[in-house]
C-alpha cells in the first residue's frame, strides 16, 4: 500500500530492494510478452489521462518500470516515463494479488508524481484484472513474475484528473 502522505517517491526510498527492468519497448500491445533485445522483461503502460493533467502514454512507447520486492499479497508497480514533462512516475499498486495467481476486480490505485515535485496526485476507486501472472525466473532476492492487464477507474475518482477508458500494463514483479 502506498503511504498517501508521501506517494511513490517513499516506497522506492524505502523499500529494502528495488528492481529495475529498462525496458526500450518493442512491443505493440502490453499483451505482447516478447521482450526487448536491451531487457530481460517487457514492460509497458497504455494510459490516458485527462483534466488538470493530461497525459498519454502508448504501449510502444518507451518506459523503464521497477517493482519493490514484495513479502506478502500485493504488488507496486513504478512505470518510469522517457519524456517526464508532464510526469516523472505512474505507480500503480494492485491489492491482494499473490505469486502466480490470476484475478479479477483487484483493488487497485495510481500515484501520478509530478515533475515539479508537488504533492503526488491519487486516482482512487480503481479495479484491475490481471490476465497473466506467470513464473520467470528464480533471483537471489525471490521469485520473478511477469504481470500483465487491464484496468480502469471511477470517473470521479480524483478531483483533479481522471483515467480515459481503460489502462492497460506489462511489467514483472518479484515475491520473497
Amino acid at each position: 500500500m502506498v503511504d498517501r502522505n508521501s506517494g511513490v517517491s517513499t516506497v522506492l526510498a524505502v523499500s529494502s530492494v528495488l528492481f529495475i527492468v529498462a525496458c526500450g519497448s518493442t512491443a505493440s500491445s502490453p499483451s505482447d510478452t516478447t521482450p526487448s533485445s536491451n531487457s530481460k522483461e517487457q514492460c509497458s503502460l497504455d494510459l490516458s489521462l485527462a483534466g488538470t493533467i493530461t497525459y498519454r502514454e502508448q504501449a510502444a512507447d518507451p518506459v523503464a518500470c521497477a517493482s519493490t520486492l514484495e513479502a506478502g499479497p500485493g504488488a507496486i508497480l513504478i512505470f518510469l516515463p522517457k519524456a517526464k514533462d508532464t510526469l516523472t512516475s505512474v505507480g500503480l499498486s494492485l491489492t491482494a494479488v499473490k505469486a502466480g495467481e490470476v484475478a479479477t476486480g483487484l483493488g487497485a490505485e495510481l500515484v501520478l508524481e509530478l515533475p515539479d515535485g508537488a504533492s503526488p496526485v491519487y486516482i482512487l476507486g480503481c479495479k484491475a484484472d490481471l490476465a497473466e501472472n506467470t513464473f520467470v525466473a528464480a533471483e537471489q532476492a525471490g521469485k520473478r513474475y511477469r504481470l500483465r492487464g487491464t484496468g480502469s477507474c471511477l470517473p470521479e475518482s480524483s478531483n483533479v484528473t481522471r483515467v480515459e477508458n481503460t489502462f492497460a500494463f506489462a511489467a514483472s514483479a518479484v515475491w520473497k
